[in-house]
Order: structure tokens, then C-alpha cells, then sequence
């Protein structure tokens, strides 16, 4: 898992509600080279879900930071297909 995304996902993690865009940042060039070594859709999926998991593995959550994290975890999913499939996930994607 790079840096980068590690270090998003430890912040989003702590509700660091400004790290939103650096971790979207992050999750995008993440897909971008998982795409780019010719990963399909699902792998790709199951790697980003893997790196969250590996990101907050220990932590003890609340009830209520347990629900703010399978929020995160639906944000970053959407970004990952959005990213994957560019304009096919439909809509449009924020600018980076």
C-alpha cells in the first residue's frame, strides 16, 4: 500500500474531516496504478478495501466511530469505481 494512502487513511480514520481530499487524492492514483498494472474492476475493489482494513486493524471504534467508518468505507469504495471507470460510474467525478 504507498504512503500516501496510509497516511489518508490513518487521518480519515481519526474524523479528520479535512483529510477528505488528500484521501480521495489518494484512493485515485492508488486505482490509477492498480488499473495500470492491468488489475480488473474487483481486485482492484478488494485491494482498496484491504488497505483500510490493514490502515485501522487494532483500533478499538466506539459505536459511533464504527458507523463513521463504514461511512469512510463507502466513500472510498464510490471513489475507487468512480476513478476505475471514469465517466461509465456515472455522473461526474469532483476535480482532483
Amino acid at each position: 500500500m504507498p504512503e500516501a494512502l496510509r497516511r489518508a487513511l490513518a487521518l480519515a480514520a481519526a474524523a479528520n474531516e479535512a483529510a477528505d481530499d488528500e484521501l480521495r487524492d489518494a484512493v485515485r492514483d492508488y486505482v490509477h496504478s492498480l488499473k495500470a498494472g492491468g488489475l480488473p474492476p474487483e481486485t482492484v475493489v478488494v485491494a482498496v478495501k484491504s488497505a483500510i482494513h490493514r490502515s485501522t486493524r487494532g483500533l478499538t471504534p466506539t459505536y459511533h466511530e464504527r458507523r463513521d467508518a463504514a461511512q469512510l468505507l463507502d466513500r472510498v469504495v464510490r471513489w475507487c469505481i468512480e476513478e476505475y471507470f471514469g465517466d461509465q460510474a456515472g455522473g461526474t467525478r469532483p476535480p482532483s
